[in-house]
Order: C-alpha cells, then structure tokens, then sequence
C-alpha cells in the first residue's frame, strides 16, 4: 500500500505518522526530545532518522511516495538544504522541507488558502495564498506573543502585583493564589524568576480555570483573545478573501471562553468567516501536500 511520511519536528517533540493515500492513517509514533533544527541540528537529524526506520520496521519505504517534514527553527537556519540532503542520501526517497507553521497550516486549513492563529505558550498569526505565506505577530514573549499562555500569565500577574501596589484587596488574586498552591504573592514572584517561559504559562491555566466565575479571570483572557484577534484582522485587510481560519494551539482549541471571544471579534470585522480546528496531529498535513503537489515531487 502506498504512503507518504509526514513528520512533525517541534521544540519538544517529533510526531511521525504514515498516511495512505486515501487519508488512512497507517501508523503514528511520537519521540520526546528537541525537533528544532536551530538548537540541535545532530539530535534533529538522528532522531528524525530513527523516527523513519521506525516506519520502515513496519511498513516497508519501498511503498513511500515522500517524506514532508515539518521542522522548528527551519526559517533562521542556514542548514535546511544539507538537512534535506543528509535524509535523502540515508533513504533515497524525495524528502520536502518546511517549517513546523507551514506543515500546521497545511493540516488545519487542509490544504486551502486562509489563516492560521496560533495561541499556545507563544502566539503568531500566519496567511496563506497561493502558496505565499504572511505574518503577524510571533515576535516572541519578551517583546510580543500577544494573547499566548505566556502572555495571559503575564496579564494574571502584573493584575495581582498592581493590586499589592494599590493595597487593593479583590477575590481574583486570593482565589488565583489557592488554585495555584501559592501562600504569598511573593511566593508566586520567587516561583516565576526561577522558571522558564514554558512554566510560567502554564498559569494560564489556572486564570482560564476561574474566569467562568470571577470577572477579573474573564477580563484577563477576553482581552488576550481580543488582541490575537486584532492580529488577524490585520491580515484580514491584507487580502479580504481569506474567508477561512485555523485555529491551533493549546488556548485558542482548549478555552472555551477564549475562543468565542476570539471569533466574535473577528465576525464583527467580517461576519462571513469560517472557523476550523483539527483533531489531527500536524504531521497530517502531509497528507494534503502531497494531495495538492504529487505532480511536481522531485526525486
């Protein structure tokens, strides 16, 4: 049975996934360990090869059409054509190489034109069109990510600080301190400046987790969603065709209240939009690369 290979080489870890060519998937594995080609270029490459014997092992290569790989850091490396090279010499089969976005844009908006917003620990926004690809946002978190996990973290606690400033007593901080496992807000502040980024989002969580029930929680995430929405009509003005929208990542597919606010800012500016979400991991998007490109794959 014929396949293509898609892999999906992030931050943290690498999905790979075998899908025939009629949309079945064949086979799916997933390895803990750095996929950004930018950090690690040797434990990217190793990995990923071992991730395709893994396949082979399973179903045999000589029925694979290609190998898309989608891979973090890709855009700011100067190595993605020896990258390429070094996976085609080792199975001799045609290996196309994009970035870890372009692979997600190609799952979620199955191959058509449209948006994608991102909002997981960090946030950007991403066009399609024809083939071209535009962006808003993504500038990273000491700068921007605008309505990311980071960024809702960063709202939670700057609030929770002021009101410490102000000697301004409020359920939100008392209620968000509980939740969290903190005693004393300088135990939060010792906490956030002896972790990383990825940590310190995860206390969207917990501010998501109140909103339905405390007003303060709920202005913190509606005005995170508000301005990734704002990045999106930025490129909605760009090309107002664009009538569809991906939406990916952990806050934007996970929080109810996020989203609809998300997609209620967005249908006021343009009310004909349609919103989508895949269940599929991005290594799927494979799928519809080659559904699109199967005539022009070099070998």
């Amino acid at each position: 049975m014929e396949y293509v290979i898609g892999i999906d080489s992030g931050g943290s870890h690498i999905v790979i996934q075998a899908i025939n060519l009629k949309g079945k998937e064949l086979f799916e594995f997933t390895s803990v360990g750095c996929g950004n080609i930018l950090i690690d270029y040797s434990a990217t490459l190793e990995q990923i090869k071992k991730l395709i014997f893994k396949v082979d092992g399973n179903l045999s290569l000589s029925f694979c059409k290609v190998i898309v790989i989608g891979i973090a850091g890709l855009s700011n490396s100067k190595c993605a054509s020896k990258f390429k090279e070094e996976i085609f010499n080792c199975f001799h089969l045609p290996v196309v190489l994009m970035t870890d976005v372009s692979l997600g844009m190609w799952n979620v908006l199955r191959g058509e034109d449209g948006i994608l917003a991102i909002a997981g620990t960090g946030s950007a926004v991403f066009a399609k069109s024809r083939n071209k690809i535009d962006r808003v946002g993504g500038w990273g978190y000491l700068i921007g990510d605008e309505g990311s996990g980071y960024d809702i973290a960063r709202r939670t606690v700057k609030f929770i600080t002021s009101s410490v400033d102000h000697h301004s007593k409020n359920d939100f901080t008392n209620l968000f301190l509980q939740k969290s496992g903190f005693n004393e807000v300088s135990d939060l502040i010792s906490w956030i400046y002896s972790n990383d980024r990825d940590q310190i989002a995860t206390l969207a969580k917990v501010t998501a987790e109140i909103a339905p029930t405390n007003s303060q929680a709920l202005t913190i995430i509606s005005n995170a969603a508000n301005d990734l929405a704002k990045q999106v009509i930025i490129l909605l003005k760009r090309n107002p065709k664009n009538l569809l929208i991906g939406e990916s990542g952990g806050v934007l597919t996970t929080n109810t209240i996020y989203r609809k606010k998300f997609e209620i800012v967005i249908k006021s500016f343009s009310p004909k939009m349609k919103f989508v979400i895949s269940s599929k991991n991005n290594s799927y998007g494979s799928y519809f690369w080659y559904k699109y490109n199967k005539e022009n794959i070099e070998s």
